[in-house]
C-alpha cells in the first residue's frame, strides 16, 4: 500500500511565499532597469545638450567673425556695404541703411528672443565665407546677408541672402545679444547695450563685437523633475519652465575681426 505523506506536495502557504518572493524579486529587477534606463535618458540628453551647444557656438562664431568682410577690389570702400532697404529685409523688417554697417539687431523684448543679420561679401576667387546654405550659387563680390534667430518650435534658423529658411538646430529655447559699441574710435568696445540703444543712439556702424547667449534645452523629458530655474542671459531672466526638460546657458563674446585694425 502507498504511503500517502510520501506524495505531498507544496502546501497553499508555502506557494503564496514563493509568489511573493518572486515578485520583489521581479519589482526590484524591474526597478533597477527603470533606474537604469533613467540614468542612461538623463547623461544621454545632457550630452546632446552639451553637443547641441557647442555647435551652435561654433557656428554663430565662425559667422559673426567674417561680419564686415570685403571682396578683393572693396576693401577701403564703405558704400560697397550700401544696401537698399527694399532689397534686404530678411526677418522682422532688419534693413541696412548706413554706408560700412555691417550689423543690425532687432531686440526681442522682455524674455523674447532677439533677432540679428549680419552681412559680408563673396570673395573673388573661391567662397571662403560661411553661407547659411550651402548650395547658393556664389558670385564674386555679391553682398551676402544673413539672418539669425529663434523660431516658435525653439529651434535656431538661419535664413539665407536668397530669403531661404534654414534649420541650423533644436532645443534652442532663447536667443540674447548686447552689442559693442565703440564710441571712441579706437575700434575696442566700450559698452555693451541692446539692439534697441544701438538703433536709438545711430550707433551701427560703431558696432565691433557681440556677446550672446543661448539657452539650450533637451530635446525629451529626462528625470521627473520639473526645472524650477531661473535662467540668466546677459541681464534677462528667463524661467522657471516647470517642466522635465534639462538646460543650459551657453555665453560667447566674438569681436568681428574685419572692423578691427
Amino acid at each position: 500500500m502507498m504511503n500517502k505523506l510520501a506524495i505531498k506536495g507544496f502546501s497553499i502557504v508555502e506557494l503564496l511565499v514563493a509568489i511573493t518572493i518572486s515578485s520583489l524579486l521581479l519589482l526590484g529587477v524591474t526597478k533597477i532597469f527603470i533606474d537604469t534606463k533613467a540614468s542612461y535618458s538623463l547623461r544621454e540628453g545632457l550630452s546632446r545638450l552639451q553637443e547641441n551647444g557647442r555647435f551652435a557656438m561654433d557656428l554663430v562664431q565662425i559667422s559673426f567673425r567674417q561680419t564686415g568682410f570685403k571682396a578683393d577690389g572693396f576693401q577701403s570702400d564703405n558704400a560697397a556695404f550700401l544696401v537698399d532697404a527694399g532689397n534686404y529685409g530678411p526677418a522682422n523688417n532688419i534693413d541696412f541703411l548706413t554706408a560700412g554697417q555691417v550689423i543690425a539687431g532687432l531686440e526681442g523684448g522682455g524674455t523674447n528672443s532677439d533677432t540679428l543679420s549680419f552681412r559680408f561679401q563673396q570673395p573673388s576667387v573661391a567662397p571662403f565665407v560661411v553661407e547659411c546654405n550651402p548650395n547658393l550659387a556664389p558670385v564674386a563680390g555679391a553682398t551676402l546677408v544673413n539672418t539669425i534667430y529663434i523660431a516658435a518650435d525653439s529651434t535656431l534658423h538661419c535664413i539665407d541672402s536668397a530669403g531661404n529658411d534654414q534649420q541650423i538646430i533644436d532645443g534652442v529655447q532663447n536667443l540674447q545679444i548686447l552689442y559693442g559699441v565703440d564710441s571712441d574710435l579706437d575700434r575696442i568696445a566700450d559698452m555693451y547695450i541692446p539692439a534697441n540703444t544701438v538703433t536709438a543712439n545711430s550707433d551701427w556702424p560703431q558696432v565691433v563685437s557681440v556677446r550672446l547667449a543661448l539657452l539650450l534645452s533637451s530635446v525629451d523629458p529626462a528625470i521627473n523633475a520639473p526645472d524650477t530655474a531661473v535662467y540668466n542671459l546677459l541681464g534677462t531672466n528667463v524661467g522657471p519652465f516647470n517642466d522635465n526638460l534639462r538646460r543650459h546657458v551657453f555665453t560667447t563674446s566674438v569681436a568681428f575681426r574685419n572692423q578691427l585694425p
